[in-house]
């Protein structure tokens, strides 16, 4: 039986530049998906879903960037979903000096999910907090996306085989919230549902998130949208459901979280590597058994720096982002 890696990478308050942020994940991610496929990683195999999170808005400029970076991993096959997350008082006060800087960034934060040839999604969506604190699932078929006005694919800055969702946030919905947000297909004729996630920090309640999709509120969502869809059992159909995140709190000791098990990158002593400087943030949720041990298949990627030249014309090396990248694979 073959299978997949998927990736999740937080890509650091990306608003579409500088753009040799970009060039430089281009490299980054052409290295990943060549290590995966000569099996690097573990499995000799390709990877099959990308999601970046922490992205500041849908435009133009950050679809191109993010679109060729995912290019580079699965050739010109990838298929990209911007859906919102949700919003952040920091990314509110973001918005505000955004504006009036004139830069490009709006209050809405979106995750961007790739998907490459071997991986056929069939749904799309995201699961948000409504005014009453209930976690509501939204889904939409693929096959749907332009005919019921779920999304902006004719405006003329979307590319071909980019989807932006252009969902209001829940009226009302606290400024401190965010949610997950997934693609449901299939590969090799076995259907997984791959979701992402970017945690609040700092400010609203980190422990919500992670509590409420090991506690199975958000899979109950999920469940009930899917039950409401034209595929009523297609929840039931999945394989794999995994998320995978930077949740801004560390992973249980465990390695359990309620009704969910999780992945993280660990060291010889089976301790979590850090995924930032100081924090071990990013790392998987999953609640199928299809999957091997974290410490073979999952390993954090270098986090490469960036050329940035300064007014006074010298150069600065930035990181590609504050965060590493985490794989998992997923057997299919």
């Amino acid at each position: 039986m073959s299978g997949f890696y998927v990736v999740h990478q937080n890509i650091q308050v990306f608003a579409g530049g500088p753009p040799n942020k970009a060039i430089t994940g281009q490299i980054i991610y052409e290295t990943m998906a060549s290590n995966a496929e000569r099996g690097g990683y573990g499995p000799a195999e390709p990877i099959g879903v990308l999601g970046f999170t922490e992205v500041c808005n849908a435009n133009g400029g950050t679809q191109s960037s993010l679109t060729n970076i995912a290019a580079s991993v699965f050739d010109d096959d990838a298929l990209g979903f911007f859906i919102p997350c949700g919003q952040t008082a920091t990314q509110v006060q973001n918005d505000i000096n955004a504006h009036n800087n004139g830069k490009e960034k709006t209050s809405t934060e979106y995750i961007a999910i790739y998907t490459g040839s071997g991986f056929t999604p069939e749904y799309y969506g995201n699961v948000l907090k409504d005014n009453a604190g209930i976690w509501v699932a939204t889904i939409c078929a693929v096959a749907e996306n332009e005919a019921d006005g779920n999304d902006i694919q004719d405006d003329e800055y979307v590319p071909d085989g980019i989807t932006v969702v252009d969902q209001p946030l829940p009226s009302g919905m606290s400024a401190d919230c965010r949610g997950v947000c997934f693609v449901a297909g299939i590969y090799n004729n076995v259907r997984h549902l791959i979701g992402f996630a970017h945690n609040v920090y700092n400010i609203g309640s980190i422990t919500t998130l992670a509590a409420s999709l090991g506690g199975g509120y958000i899979l109950s969502a999920i469940k009930a949208a899917f039950a409401k869809s034209a595929q009523p059992n297609y929840y039931n159909e999945l394989t794999t459901i995994m998320f995978g995140g930077d949740w801004n709190t560390k992973p249980t000791a465990n390695g359990t979280r309620g009704n969910m098990f999780l992945f993280f990158a660990a060291d010889a002593d089976d301790d979590p590597i850090q995924t930032t400087e100081y924090h071990e943030y990013d790392y998987w949720f999953y609640s199928t058994d299809n999957t091997e041990n974290s410490n073979h298949f999952i390993e954090p990627e270098s986090v490469d720096p960036y050329a940035v030249v300064k007014a006074n014309g010298t150069t600065k090396a930035v990181p590609f982002s504050d965060h590493q990248a985490i794989l998992a694979y997923i057997q299919s």
